[in-house]
């Protein structure tokens, strides 16, 4: 009898050339794992650990890993469309070539991660928290920061101007240098301590 994803999870250190599809788990825990050229379709695993996985060339299509966290992993050439990633800690992960799209990650901690040569667009990340997190050659496009958290993660040369920062918090040392367009700087005028006549 063939093995399914989840017997390989269990029994092998390394996974590849798989296509994973309607599967729902949860409080799975799952550690020091490669994962190599595959595809996640309407896959759900919700409230689970994920320790020292190495996801590499990886498709995620319409799933959702509410609730997980994700610390120690490797996330090389991935891409996340139309994914819910809501309330999941990304704790000292690396995530290189990366795209995100059309996906909700409202309450994510990415906290301690690198990113490198990142793509978001049409993302929510709503009352998130970043807090040193080294963000290189990162594209912002179209992405809500409403009263999210952004604490020693410069953002210099970073485009935000199609970015809503409605309620955001951060520090003037974080957001200088970075590319915003005239109506959001009454949403960082606290910044300065000042406020705006109307």
């Amino acid at each position: 009898m063939e093995k399914t994803f989840l017997d390989k999870i269990e029994e092998e250190e390394e996974i590849k050339n798989e296509i994973v599809e309607n599967i729902l788990e949860k409080n799975l825990n799952i550690y020091k794992k490669d994962i190599d050229n595959s595809k996640f379709i309407h896959t759900e695993i919700l409230e689970s650990n994920l320790e020292k996985v190495y996801f590499k060339d990886i498709s995620f299509e319409n799933c959702n890993f509410s609730n997980s966290t994700f610390e120690n992993c490797s996330f090389i050439n991935c891409k996340f469309i139309n994914c819910k990633i809501i309330g999941c800690n990304f704790i000292e992960n690396t995530f290189m070539s990366v795209q995100i799209q059309e996906s909700n990650m409202n309450y994510a901690n990415i906290s301690n991660t690198c990113f490198s040569n990142l793509k978001l667009k049409n993302v929510t990340l709503i009352n998130s928290y970043m807090q040193d997190t080294n963000l290189k050659n990162t594209k912002f496009d179209n992405i809500d920061f409403t009263k999210a958290q952004i604490f020693n993660t410069r953002l210099k040369g970073i485009d935000l101007s199609t970015c809503i920062l409605q309620g955001l918090s951060t520090t003037l040392q974080d957001i200088k240098g970075a590319i915003i367009n005239e109506f959001q700087i009454i949403d960082l005028a606290y910044l300065l301590n000042i406020k705006i006549k109307y």
